[in-house]
Formats: structure tokens, C-alpha cells, sequence
């Protein structure tokens, strides 16, 4: 197999039809005569220089085996072996040693052009425990850093509808180009098709498979990046690069700038149109993206960001954004310019003279606290032996446990950054 190799996974099932196959994909429009959109698929892929390396083949055991063996091998119906399987189909009774055997002849007898086969008896699928079963299987079979094809053409509706749930978390869990294809047989009646079975490639699955990862990203950490390259693969690139600008400038703690490319943002999603792919999800987007409004106020913008972190449990960024925050409550209460980065770098926030110029001198010793488990979690930083003292003492038992550091940084968070500095 080749260092990247193309896996091709197929789903069984019973009672195949030949079609006229014709790969959406497939620019010329060749039709394809086959009992399985499988092995149109496999075509399609050798001629176009993508060859599959592998067919994996997945059926219960009343799947149709014994038709699969008669396609491959060119038997007749009278062969003693598939006339067996037949037989074990019928009652429900194909085993993983009885598709060993057949997995080994058609392998044996496969042209040097042709991908090797492996084929796997599975269960229905029909308990939690069983469909789990399959889940892992599909991550077992699926090769890490390649490119997986799925057919779910032929099989029992439930389990196809597993199989695109596995390949939505496989896309990520193995880092592989990930397509998906059905055979639409029932299309063949309408006209424009005129008898022929348009083999679809299930596009919209693949955004929707990154858009909810895209998604689930942005809801834990609040960055719009990660929905730049959603945007990118559907045609609203202005959208996506204004997405990452303002991203890029809010981790610099640059929010003015970062406002300005929110709204230009905001100005792009008005000009989508009802029918793009995404129409459905821009007034979603333009709720989460409201924030340009208190841009101007930078301990507001440094303070919700802390308060966003702690509540998605990322304790990191909470205690760098709580420091920066309560630095700029602190310049504002010594009179200086919180965006002035100058003033900025000279604050210095271990001097009792600055706490008591900007009359915070009560919160001393608790943001002492707050700056203490910060540079314990942002630098890895283990407290000296000799530095063992009641702040670093409450650091360490902060550290050892989620909840308990939740709850020292909600109360570090609480006090030091009220609603207004």
C-alpha cells in the first residue's frame, strides 16, 4: 500500500440491480454497468489516476455474499462454494471464516490493476453496544494521514446513516481526506437522468461535517478563525480573511482593530446571498459577532474574554486575560492610557505604590494570587522550595483539582474585575 494510501469503504447489502452508473464527479459523463456503485466508484478512480489501493467490504451475515463472489470471480450459478454461501446468506448465517475464505480467492485471483479486498462480516447495528462496535471498526480500518471514499449505496438505511457519522469524526481523528457517495438508483426514472443512476458525492455533508467542528471550536474559545476556512471552501473568501484579521488581532489584545474588521465582516455577510450554502447560518453569525460595540472599552472586551474562559474551563487563558484586565483597571485608576502601549510595559504590577496610587490596595495581595497561578500556567512554572509562601501555597492546592481551580479563579475574578473599573 502506498505511504497515502485510498481506501475505498463499502457498505453490502441484498438483492442488487445493475445500474447505469454515472460518477457526479466525472466530468464526461460515462456511464458505468455494474451490480455495485462500489466497483463503479473503483473505475472511475483507476482511470482518473486516483487508483484505490483498498476495498473494504462491510455486510451482515445475510448480505449477499455469494452474489459479490459470483461478480468477482466470474462464476456461474451452479459453483458449489457460492452456491454455500448462498445457502448461509439465506439463513442468516455468513461468518468472519466464511468471508476469510472468499477475501482470499478473490484476492488471489484480482488483476495487478486492481485494489486488494477486505471484506468484514458485521452485526446489524442494532443495540448502542453493536453500533459502537461498527464505530470502531471504522476507525481501525481507516488509515491514518490518507484518503478514505465511502460508498453507502447498498446497505440497511441505519447503518449508512453510522457510516457518515463515522466519517465525520474520522475526517479529524485521523487527518484524512475524507469523501462520501450514494448511488441514487431511484433517480434513473426522472427524466433528465433517462434511465441512467447518478452516483452523488455528498458535498454538503463534508461542509456540514466542518462547519460543526468549526463551530464546536469557535463556541469553546470564541475565535473566528476557525470558521474562516469554512467560508474559503464556499466562495466567500472576503468573508474568511476579514474572519482571520480579526482573530489575529484580538490575540494581539488589539481590539479597536480587531472591531473594525468585525464590522467589515458583518458588512460581507449582508452581501451573501439567500442562496449560498451557509444563508441559513448568517444571522447566527451575526449574533455571536456583536461585540464591536464595546471595543472602545478595553477593560470590558479583556474582561468578558476572562469570564468566557473560566466559564469553558480554560483556566490559562482566563488568568492571562483576568491579569491583563485587572493591568488596565489599574492604569485607569492611576489616570494613565490602558491602550497606550508604552505606559503599558511600564506598569509595574509588583510595586505597592501603583495599587495604592489608583486606589487598589485592597486588591493587592488577591491579584498577587491571580498573577501567581498565571505564571504557573502560562509558563509551566513549578514555585521554588524557598518560595513556598501563603500565595504559592494556595496556587498549589488551586492546582490540584478542576474544580477547586475554577473556584479560585471565579473568586480571583469576582473581586478584581467589577462590571465597571
Amino acid at each position: 500500500m502506498t505511504s497515502n494510501p485510498h481506501v475505498l469503504i463499502a457498505l453490502l447489502g441484498k438483492n442488487p440491480r445493475e445500474a447505469r452508473y454515472v460518477i457526479q464527479d466525472d466530468d464526461t459523463r460515462k456511464e458505468r454497468r455494474h451490480l455495485f456503485c462500489f466497483m463503479a466508484l473503483e473505475e472511475y478512480f483507476r482511470e482518473c489516476g486516483e487508483p484505490v489501493n483498498e476495498l473494504i467490504i462491510l455486510g451482515t451475515p445475510s448480505s449477499h455474499w455469494h452474489i459479490l463472489g459470483k461478480t468477482f470471480l466470474g462464476r456461474e450459478d451452479g459453483d458449489e462454494a457460492l452456491q454455500t454461501l448462498e445457502q448461509k446468506c439465506s439463513k442468516n448465517g455468513i461468518t468472519q471464516t466464511d468471508l476469510n475464505t472468499l477475501q482470499e480467492q478473490l484476492n488471489s485471483n484480482r488483476r495487478n490493476d486492481r485494489p486488494s479486498v477486505q471484506l468484514r462480516c458485521i452485526s446489524y447495528a442494532g443495540s448502542t453496544e453493536e453500533q459502537r462496535d461498527l464505530l470502531h471498526l471504522l476507525e481501525h480500518l481507516t488509515p491514518e494521514n490518507g484518503r478514505v471514499t465511502f460508498d453507502l449505496t447498498h446497505s440497511l438505511r441505519h447503518l449508512s446513516m453510522l457510516g457518515m457519522l463515522a466519517a465525520t469524526a474520522l475526517r479529524r481523528l485521523k487527518n484524512i481526506r475524507m469523501e462520501v457517495y450514494f448511488g441514487a438508483f431511484e433517480m434513473s426514472c426522472l427524466e433528465e437522468w433517462d434511465g441512467r443512476s447518478p452516483v452523488l458525492r455528498l458535498s454538503a455533508f463534508e461542509d456540514m461535517s466542518a462547519l460543526q467542528e468549526a463551530l464546536a471550536s469557535f463556541e469553546q474559545y470564541g475565535d473566528y478563525g476557525v470558521l474562516a476556512s469554512i467560508f474559503d471552501r464556499l466562495d466567500a473568501s472576503d468573508l474568511a480573511e476579514k474572519l482571520r484579521k480579526a482573530s489575529f488581532a484580538e490575540h494581539l489584545g488589539n481590539f479597536d482593530e480587531a472591531a473594525r474588521h468585525i464590522k467589515a465582516a458583518q458588512e460581507a455577510l449582508g452581501r451573501l446571498s439567500a442562496q449560498h450554502p451557509l444563508a441559513f447560518l448568517v444571522e447566527k453569525l451575526r449574533e455571536r459577532l456583536t461585540w464591536p460595540e464595546q471595543a472602545g472599552d478595553l477593560y470590558a472586551r479583556q474582561r468578558n474574554r476572562a469570564l468566557f474562559a473560566l466559564k469553558k474551563n480554560d483556566f490559562m487563558r482566563a488568568a492571562l486575560w483576568g491579569t491583563e484586565a485587572f493591568k488596565t483597571r489599574l492604569m485607569i485608576g492611576m489616570g494613565q492610557d490602558p491602550s497606550d502601549t508604552a505606559q503599558r510595559r511600564g506598569v509595574r504590577l509588583n510595586n505597592n505604590a501603583s495599587f495604592n496610587a489608583a486606589g487598589l490596595a485592597n486588591e493587592h495581595n488577591l491579584f498577587k494570587k491571580l498573577y501567581a497561578l498565571r505564571n504557573r500556567l502560562g509558563h509551566m512554572h513549578l514555585a521554588e522550595q524557598n518560595q513556598q509562601d501563603a500565595i504559592e501555597q494556595a496556587v498549589d492546592q488551586a492546582l490540584e483539582d478542576p474544580a477547586r481551580c475554577h473556584s479560585f479563579l471565579e473568586e480571583c475574578l469576582q473581586q478584581l474585575l467589577p462590571e465597571r473599573p
